[in-house]
Formats: C-alpha cells, sequence, structure tokens
C-alpha cells in the first residue's frame, strides 16, 4: 500500500512539474505533504488555471467568430480599357 503512495505522489509530482512549472514552490513543498492531500490540492491548481484562462478563451472566440454583416457593399470596378 506504502508503495502504491509513493509511485502515486511520485507521478503526480511529475505531473505538476510538467503542467505547472511556476508553482515551484508547491512542488517543493510536496515532498513533505502526504499525498492524500496533495492530489486534491493538484485538483485544486488545475481548476483554478483553467478558471483563470477562461477570459481569455472567451475573448478569443470572439475574436474568431466575425458575424457576417446582413447588407455586403457592392464595389464598382471602372471599364477595363486596353491602352
Amino acid at each position: 500500500m506504502a508503495g502504491a503512495i509513493s509511485i502515486l505522489k511520485s507521478a503526480s509530482l511529475l505531473l505538476v512539474g510538467a503542467f505547472l512549472a511556476r508553482y515551484k514552490a508547491i512542488v517543493l513543498a510536496a515532498a513533505n505533504v502526504d499525498p492524500i492531500f496533495f492530489v486534491p490540492l493538484f485538483v485544486v491548481l488545475v481548476v483554478v488555471g483553467l478558471v483563470q484562462s477562461l477570459p481569455v478563451a472567451v475573448h478569443a472566440m470572439r475574436d474568431a467568430y466575425k458575424p457576417v454583416p446582413l447588407r455586403r457593399s457592392v464595389v464598382r470596378l471602372a471599364p477595363y480599357r486596353i491602352v
């Protein structure tokens, strides 16, 4: 049982190191924290990161979707002349 918890702790530390590199203090503190408390902390950090990125995603979607105008202007070109 202790071996499985140790593997779970090391795997979660690797995931945190890969995905949340800016939370180095949390990764270092996780070495001294019981894995039962660390895994929910990891989940909370992922959720907080997603919530913080929502305004960026909404802004990007608004930029990507441009409604088609109802009336399109017609551009009339001058007659083509060969000089």
